[in-house]
């Protein structure tokens, strides 16, 4: 069964950070291709430029970043799913069931895109650091990892 991973993971592959290693040893433990959102890549795209500004990679480090991203797809490692009208609908689900009783869980809009995603591909497992997406995927009964 595959997993879907959100930006908050993908960038650690690509970039360093604490957890970094962490998230490396998860990548060679997951069944392939790992299931990403076409948002991964737009989510990327800035994180890699906010971390050349801000000094955490070379200047113009953006670019090999993205390539290797590209190479990982071609390679068989990463499945990207487009936007669609199907998990638009899964998305809205998951916007209603987790703001369903009590307080409830108020993701942002890409959180339950992404989660519309996992669940429109049949996913069961979903490899997050986001503390929100955490939570609306424990609510809609996925199994979050780390």
């Amino acid at each position: 069964m595959s997993e879907y991973w959100d930006t908050s993971c993908v960038l650690k592959l690509y970039t360093r950070e604490t957890d970094s290693e962490r998230v490396l040893e998860l990548m060679e433990l997951s069944p392939k291709p790992i299931i990403l959102s076409v948002l991964v890549r737009a989510e990327l795209v800035y994180a890699f430029l906010r971390k050349e500004r801000d000094g955490q990679i070379r200047p113009g480090g953006s670019g090999p970043l993205l390539e290797r991203l590209e190479m990982d797809e071609a390679n068989g490692k990463f499945r990207f799913i487009e936007l669609g009208r199907e998990v638009l609908k899964r998305s809205e689900q998951v916007g209603r069931a987790c703001l369903r009783g009590g307080r409830g869980i108020l993701l942002r809009t890409l959180d339950g895109l992404h989660l519309g995603t996992a669940i429109h591909c049949g996913c069961k497992t979903i490899v997050t650091t986001d503390e929100r997406m955490r939570a609306g995927a424990k609510k809609m009964g996925l199994r979050v990892v780390p």
